[in-house]
């Protein structure tokens, strides 16, 4: 089966899927794949150094566009490559084998791999337990938190990368240490201009959006706090203040 597999051009497509560079390299094209491999490494570096500094759009469309580019000609390279070399540069079902592992061996390992970005930082699928969100989540929805939303997991820093603050509204799902130990859902609430978030007030030209049948007083919190409400069928029943490290991700309900 792995015989037939290996003539397929399918298989030098998936390994380039992998790894950039490695279909190339299977098929004998060593300078051409250490070169794709080479420029996608720096395409990924310049991804992580974004996370980092502030750059304006047209930065970021040349910055991702362009590696976005490259990386679909090279499996159209590739396609023309094993067309041409079809009737003479096959490898052993064993050195096919070899390729496969160390692809993705190196795929999942290496840090600065998209791959291994792709599973520290990977959604999570949850279904919601109870109905202290009611009527935005309830009890038994299966929910998507996007924990890229407000942080991102770098592997060369200590600790997730500050991304954004929850906007008013949204919900997020954060580490209840606190109170059981497990994580939970709530409720964001910005409250206008007399919430403070890392010390700072925030400016709000509306007031306070409250949930029919429920009301809270204006709330200062501390440095590096947010301002947490938990519902009941609609009605807020209470503010508590959460440190920004304890937000896991934004969730989304999905049925």
């Amino acid at each position: 089966m792995f015989e037939r597999f290996r003539h397929n051009f399918g298989f030098g497509l998936l390994l380039n899927l992998i790894i950039p560079g490695a279909g190339h390299i299977f098929w004998r094209e060593y300078l051409f794949g250490i070169f794709i491999f080479l420029v996608m490494l720096i395409a990924v570096v310049l991804f992580f150094f974004s996370f980092l500094v502030e750059l304006p759009g047209t930065m970021k469309v040349i910055l991702y566009g362009l590696p976005t580019f490259f990386y679909v000609f090279t499996f159209l390279d590739l396609w023309r490559t094993m067309k041409r070399k079809a009737s003479g540069s096959l490898r052993s079902p064993s050195a096919a084998w070899v390729f496969v592992v160390v692809a993705l061996v190196v795929a999942l390992a290496l840090p600065l791999s998209p791959w291994n970005f792709a599973l520290r930082n990977r959604p999570l699928i949850e279904i919601a337990d109870g109905n202290g969100l009611t009527p935005v989540i309830g009890d038994g929805d299966l929910c998507l938190v996007d924990r890229m939303a407000y942080r991102v997991d770098l592997f060369f820093l200590d600790q997730t990368l500050g991304r954004s603050l929850p906007q008013r509204w949204e919900t997020v799902r954060l580490r209840d240490a606190g109170r059981t130990g497990t994580l939970g859902l709530v409720e964001v609430a910005f409250f206008n201009d007399s919430l403070f978030v890392d010390g700072y007030p925030l400016p709000d030209d509306e007031m306070a959006g409250f949930v029919s049948g429920g009301r809270l007083p204006l709330t200062r919190v501390d440095m590096g706090n947010i301002l947490v409400v938990t519902m009941d069928r609609g009605a807020l029943t209470e503010a508590r203040q959460v440190g920004n490290q304890d937000i896991v991700g934004r969730v989304y309900r999905l049925f």
